[in-house]
Formats: structure tokens, sequence, C-alpha cells
């Protein structure tokens, strides 16, 4: 099997942005995959929630004696989303209220309303 070749002269390109904010990487690694390995990387990249890149590095780093992540829990995430939605809507609300703008009683009570939901819905 060829070995992948690694190579510092070429730019990262593409990817998750979020990642390079973090951490910026210089090297550029070239791997060729059969389809079967490549299903497993597009399996486990679904189900971390990470492109390819990131499910290549975390099988280095645990080769290197990392512990294994975990996957997501995609019931967290989705309270996560919908308590940063609400969190949108309230901060909308505040900017209008602190730009001299009347906010109806009724809009305030639907966050009121939102948050209750949410509370029952998540734990239960």
């Amino acid at each position: 099997m060829p070995h992948p070749t690694l190579s510092s002269e070429e730019p990262d390109k593409g990817g998750d942005r979020r990642g390079a904010r973090r951490h910026a990487r210089g090297h550029r690694l070239t791997v060729r995959l059969d389809d079967e390995e490549a299903g497993q990387v597009a399996d486990l990249a679904e189900r971390y929630g990470i492109p390819g890149s990131g499910v290549l590095r975390a099988g280095v780093a645990v080769l290197a004696g990392a512990p294994v992540p975990q996957p997501p829990n995609v019931d967290l995430l989705a309270v996560r989303r919908e308590v940063n939605a609400l969190g949108v809507n309230v901060h909308q609300i505040a900017r209008r209220v602190n730009g001299g703008e009347r906010v109806a009683a009724v809009e305030l009570q639907q966050m009121v309303d939102m948050l209750h939901e949410l509370v029952r819905r998540w734990s239960s």
C-alpha cells in the first residue's frame, strides 16, 4: 500500500472553518481509501458531526494515546439549538425595547410560553 504524502507547502483549503479559527493547520496529508474505508469515515463523520478530516485527526490522536471520543448527545444538541433560538428571539425583543420601541405583552408571553414548553418537553 502506498504511503500518504505529507506537504507543508500546500495551504489548508476548505473543511470546517471553525477548526481553522481554533488552530491553523499548515500541513496537508493525502490519503487514498477504498470504498469500505471511505464509507467508514463518512459514517463516523455523520455520527460525530465532524468533517471526514476530523475523523482522521481523531484517529491519529487515539493511536497516539488520547481517549476515544464519545458521539455527541443528539438530545442535548437539540435542546441547545432550541434554547439558542429562544435566546435570539429574546435578544431581538431586548434590542427593540432598548431602542425605545414598545413591545406587545403578547410577544413577551410567547417567549415565556416557549421556555415553559422547552422545560416541559425536555424534563419528561
